[in-house]
């Protein structure tokens, strides 16, 4: 059996313990250090109970700006970060990653949402993902590059297809050159979609990049 990946809700855990903590234990500066102590003492506890491959911290925005769209009370009533506290969280992914610990953010975000996507990733749930470039906050290419950096301590490759309504010459290339493994624009025909199908249900990775209609003349029109 593998050894587990553990994906941490790294604001959360620097917040139970800086209420959990004396403000009393500060560093050499004097300012109070409880969170990242207790952050740092609770993860090197379960590494030595569970042993895991990899450790990734996951930070994010205090509130999304999708959930506020969604939700507009969201978060409205919660009260303001410590002062005290905040430094902590700004200083925690050097700390972190002294330890050989890997950080994790993207802009527009929570942490959970990248709890959610590394869960997902970890758990093989997904035989092929269609990646559609134009996303709003975070757009496709950055998206990809997450979930590679992520693999680098998994050892694991998920196969991620290119979806663009830009049929721009290169582009193909471009998509290969960000990690993907394909590529389709945007109208999708049925055909080309079936085909891109079979062909990892086959071997599961692609023999060579599959390139959709942006490159073949027919399905342009």
């Amino acid at each position: 059996m593998s050894r587990p990946l553990l994906a941490v809700d790294a604001p959360f855990l620097l917040y139970r313990s800086f209420f959990a903590l004396p403000e009393s234990i500060t560093g050499i500066d004097g300012r109070p250090v409880g969170a990242l102590l207790g952050a740092t003492n609770a993860i090197l506890r379960v590494t030595a109970e569970r042993d895991p491959r990899a450790i990734v911290f996951c930070f994010g925005a205090e509130a999304a700006e999708y959930r506020v769209e969604l939700y507009p009370p969201y978060h409205a009533d919660r009260p303001p970060v410590p002062e005290a506290l905040a430094w902590q969280i700004d200083a925690a992914p050097e700390l972190f990653e002294a330890f050989g610990w890997s950080s994790q953010s993207a802009d527009g975000f929570e942490a959970d949402d990248l709890l959610h996507s590394l869960a997902a990733v970890e758990s093989e749930a997904f035989d092929l993902v269609l990646m559609d470039i134009q996303m709003p906050e975070m757009d496709g290419f950055e998206a990809t590059a997450a979930i590679r950096q992520s693999e680098r301590s998994t050892g694991r490759h998920q196969p991620i297809v290119a979806m663009t309504a830009h049929a721009m010459k290169g582009d193909d290339q471009r998509c290969v050159d960000a990690g993907m493994d394909g590529y389709l624009a945007k109208p999708i025909r049925g055909e080309e979609l079936y085909a891109l199908l079979e062909g990892f249900q086959e071997s599961h990775m692609p023999a060579k990049p599959i390139v959709g209609p942006a490159i073949l003349p027919a399905a342009v029109l």
